[in-house]
């Protein structure tokens, strides 16, 4: 796992993905009861870690409870170590964690969680900083409907060469995604009024991505974190890579709504029973280099497959893998001074002042982001990343 620390002065959270995680989970074991090696008496016994699951609805975690030897608490008890959540957290909640307890999700994460407020952020960032810099892995952005006019010029002088893509501000797993072709103001309108919602964001479409056996797939990369005052994060090194299911072809007004050619959410194409592949031996396992070729056809496969293939390819992964290190460590750069500053807020300011302040990593996150690549494959400015959502620890959210 790679660790990356930014001190302040930097500063200026279910879809068959837990795979991953369930795997290196499995390898892990409780030692909390195991006599310690060498002559004489053991050791006293240390407690079993008390975590209350009571607003996690995935089962992974209560077997990964289970694997560890942890103790789980009933609902509304206040005896826990660890509190894990599906959802954000109020800032009294954090006011009142008692120094020795810990919440996996930071207040002020929506920031992060939302399409639009991850689009302010970077928008923001990216132009305050130099051009030498290359603040350039996402692609343009609009904040709907606030910037709706500006997303309809820009629509219509692009034209009909141009494809756009509109996400939910809210959505996952795929829903409510449409791709619209640019051109005339009021045929884009009549393409928009079939969306749920207008609270969206619209990015122009790649399309030109990197394709492995004619499909487009992405990267689906899981960053901890651990503090956010100072930023303190910590890059897993392995993930997964999600195809689509069909083999991708420009946009066009005759496959645009061919969601298997275009997103590569796994719940989306998981669907697509003539075409989905599941790795071997499994309904969600993940395969390994040590599974058979022929898993190389699966609908997903890990880093090490993909690292695998590309360097067969006579690509480099390192160069890869630090392009990715920058764009996380630049997306999560446009946030950090909203994150520290709600966080002293809530876990410092904010607190009892009969009680001492809980110390500054009462709480941690796990961020997954979806990562695409165009060609060329491993210059920085050839990936986009999607918003980072905020995903559980050890899995990522829905995706």
């Amino acid at each position: 796992m790679s660790h990356i620390s930014l001190s302040r002065a930097s500063s200026s959270s279910g879809s068959g993905e837990e795979d991953v995680a369930s795997g290196e989970a499995c390898k892990l074991s409780s030692i909390s009861s195991r006599r310690p090696a060498g002559v004489g008496k053991a050791r006293k016994l240390v407690p079993p870690l008390k975590v209350d699951l009571s607003s996690c609805k995935y089962e992974l975690f209560r077997l990964i409870a289970g694997r560890l030897g942890w103790q789980l608490v009933p609902e509304g008890s206040s005896e826990w170590d660890m509190y894990w959540t599906d959802t954000s957290i109020s800032q009294e909640r954090l006011i009142n964690l008692k120094p020795t307890q810990r919440i996996n999700h930071f207040h002020g994460m929506l920031e992060l969680c939302r399409k639009r407020s991850m689009a302010k952020h970077l928008s923001a960032l990216a132009a305050l900083i130099p051009p030498e810099l290359k603040y350039d892995f996402f692609p343009q952005t609009w904040q709907l409907p606030g910037q709706l006019n500006a997303f309809l010029a820009a629509a219509k002088a692009a034209g009909k060469k141009q494809a756009f893509i509109v996400k939910p501000d809210a959505g996952c797993q795929g829903k409510g995604i449409k791709l619209v072709q640019g051109g005339p103001e009021a045929t884009v309108l009549k393409h928009l009024a079939g969306l749920a919602t207008l609270e969206a964001v619209a990015q122009q479409y790649m399309t030109r991505p990197f394709l492995i056996n004619g499909l487009k797939f992405d990267l689906r990369v899981y960053v901890l974190v651990t503090d956010v005052d100072p930023l303190r994060l910590f890059i897993y090194k392995e993930g997964l890579v999600r195809f689509c299911t069909t083999p991708y072809k420009k946009p066009t007004s005759k496959n645009l709504d061919c969601a298997y050619m275009h997103l590569t959410n796994y719940a989306v194409n998981k669907t697509n029973s003539d075409a989905f592949v599941a790795p071997a031996d499994s309904n969600e396992h993940v395969a390994s280099a040590d599974d058979d070729d022929e898993d190389s056809s699966a609908s997903k496969w890990t880093f090490l497959q993909l690292r695998q293939y590309l360097e067969s390819q006579g690509h480099s992964w390192c160069s890869l893998w630090d392009s990715i290190g920058q764009l996380i460590v630049k997306s999560l750069l446009s946030v950090a001074p909203h994150l520290a500053a709600t966080y002293r807020a809530s876990a410092v300011d904010g607190g009892p002042p009969t009680s001492a302040a809980p110390p500054a990593n009462t709480s941690s996150a796990v961020i997954g982001s979806s990562i695409k690549s165009s060609k060329p494959l491993v210059s920085a400015s050839a990936l986009a990343a999607g918003s980072c959502r905020c995903c559980l620890m050890l899995t990522c959210g829905p995706g």
